[in-house]
């Protein structure tokens, strides 16, 4: 019967009897693989045997009572290498003619072969590139042949160095049924990421290898499709001389004699610099001390200067200024009434030049630190009300109030008196000086640790840029042609001195335009505790114009 082959199956054409057509045939669709498996010819012989020839293979379809046998010789096994069949042909003997791209197939079943058998791929050659020698050239280099009884051992692993990273390896596959078509493919094992195509070269080229063990794996495959066992072959790249393990020990080793002689140069270098600046400061330190050594003499000599002069100052001067003082009461007892006015400037500034001498002596006694204190017990409110009544007047003639507040016990401290009457007179008189309106509050408070004076004042104040020098000799915030008022500069740091030598502290706040607060205080001395005074708690004594 006639047969149309198709890609959806096998037709067959009706004969006599029915309408003539093409009907699918069923009984091969069990075969048919489907759209990637072509089938190129299928024809029927004179026995009822269908013969199917797909890409790869040709299969027998025999006759029997429940349908049809399928078998599939090896003889008969192709490539599917898309050469198209073009016919087949079937004797009555059996023997078989496939047209086959340009050659023609004969197949005779009485002479049937299994080409399904084991054969090994062989690594022949091994040799480096561009050069004559071999690295291996024999057997399979798996296993090398071994004694007498027939047992092998296994061959020692080449070891190539690094200039020898360029390899050829040959190969070969012991299956002599068309050997043409024997094919090959290959993976070197840390380099390959997968096995190679299937190629028909027999030999594979791997340049610029790294340093390492590397296995090259080989297999190879027949004209009929069946594959090899694979064939080993494991050789090390040795590395370079400049990456061996002895170079980077000599690198370390280098590196830390570098190391080494940089710690060794630095330290020296480090010694140089500090002996050549202990000698620089050595020198230094002779020349400043021969500098402060001079300078200290000429201050020693200064102070002697600055002693005579004012032991001499005050000798030459508290004389004649006695002496004007002393006739100045005199004359205004005597002189006529219009004389009077003279004598009183006369005595004014006669004073006024006293006061300034004994400062100037005071402070250089203070300097000296030859003052001696007469320390004793005194009691503070009795000392400040003394220095208050007798600076009354002043208050009065510049029309201030002046106040005194003290605490209703008796308060002592271990002081001097006189320092203590000098310390609250330099107070007071200078509250009274630089106030204008308003007046002077003096107030004696006492904690447990400390009695303390505070001399508060409504008058012109001082700025915050002058208050470090405050306590300095000579100082005034005003001076000059726009020195506003009269005084030496000596009275404040004569003051702190006296505080310091009788372990006391000082405070002043002051505001420019708003006043000026003077604190002074001592460590409390308890000589017993005396009765509280009777009445209010504090005793305040005014005194206005």
């Amino acid at each position: 019967s006639l047969a149309l082959i198709h890609r959806t199956g096998v037709y067959r054409y009706n004969g006599p009897g029915y309408q003539p057509a093409f009907r699918r045939d069923s009984s091969f669709d069990s075969r048919w693989a489907g759209p990637d498996d072509h089938l190129h010819a299928l024809t029927e012989d004179n026995q009822g045997n269908v013969w199917i020839v797909y890409g790869d293979r040709t299969e027998i379809l025999s006759r029997s009572e429940n349908g049809y046998q399928f078998s599939s010789p090896d003889a008969l096994r192709l490539r599917n290498e898309g050469t198209a069949v073009v016919d087949v042909f079937v004797e009555d003997s059996g023997v078989a003619w496939i047209a086959y791209g340009d050659d023609v197939l004969r197949y005779d079943p009485v002479q049937e072969r299994s080409y399904d058998y084991y054969f090994q791929a062989l690594v022949r050659r091994v040799s480096p590139l561009g050069e004559r020698w071999n690295v291996f050239g024999g057997s399979s280099p798996a296993h090398t042949p071994g004694d007498e009884d027939g047992t092998r051992t296994a061959r020692p692993t080449p070891r190539l160095v690094y200039d020898y990273n360029d390899l050829r390896f040959e190969v070969a596959a012991p299956s002599y049924n068309d050997p043409g078509r024997n094919e090959f493919q290959y993976f070197l094992e840390r380099h390959d990421a997968e096995w190679s195509a299937w190629t028909s070269e027999p030999a594979v080229e791997y340049t610029n290898l790294r340093e390492g063990a590397y296995t090259l794996r080989v297999r190879a495959r027949n004209g009929q499709g069946y594959e090899s066992t694979e064939a080993m072959y494991r050789f090390t790249v040795l590395p370079p001389w400049y990456r061996a393990w002895w170079a980077y020990l000599a690198y370390v080793s280098l590196f830390i004699a570098v190391a080494a002689l940089s710690v060794h140069y630095r330290r020296m270098r480090r010694d140089n610099i500090k002996a050549q600046q202990q000698a620089r400061e050595l020198a230094l330190e002779r020349v400043v001390n021969e500098r402060l050594t001079l300078v200290n003499d000429r201050l020693r000599q200064a102070d002697l200067l600055k002693d005579q002069l004012l032991s001499n100052t005050s000798h030459e001067l508290r004389t004649p200024i006695t002496a004007i003082l002393g006739f100045t009461s005199v004359l205004k007892d005597e002189a006529p009434q219009n004389l009077q006015e003279f004598l009183d400037i006369i005595e004014e500034n006669g004073r006024r030049l006293m006061r300034t001498v004994t400062s100037m002596v005071d402070f250089a006694r203070l300097q000296a630190g030859v003052i001696e204190l007469n320390r004793e017990p005194v009691e503070i409110s009795r000392e400040v009300e003394q220095v208050v009544s007798r600076l009354t007047h002043l208050a009065r003639k510049r029309q201030l109030f002046f106040e005194l507040v003290q605490p209703q016990d008796l308060v002592h401290a271990w002081l001097d008196k006189k320092c203590l009457e000098r310390i609250v007179e330099n107070l007071l008189s200078n509250a009274i000086k630089f106030t204008e309106e308003g007046g002077v509050t003096v107030r004696v408070s006492v904690d447990d640790d400390s009695v303390y004076v505070r001399v508060q004042d409504t008058g012109i104040g001082m700025n915050s840029d002058f208050m470090p020098d405050l306590f300095q000799a000579f100082k005034q915030e005003s001076s000059g042609l726009t020195r506003t008022h009269e005084g030496s500069g000596l009275g404040l740091a004569i003051t702190a001195r006296l505080v310091e030598l009788m372990d006391g502290e000082i405070d002043v706040k002051s505001s420019k335009g708003e006043g000026t607060v003077v604190t002074v205080s001592f460590p409390v001395f308890y000589v017993a505790q005396l009765e509280r005074r009777a009445g209010a708690r504090a005793v305040i004594r005014k005194s206005s114009a």
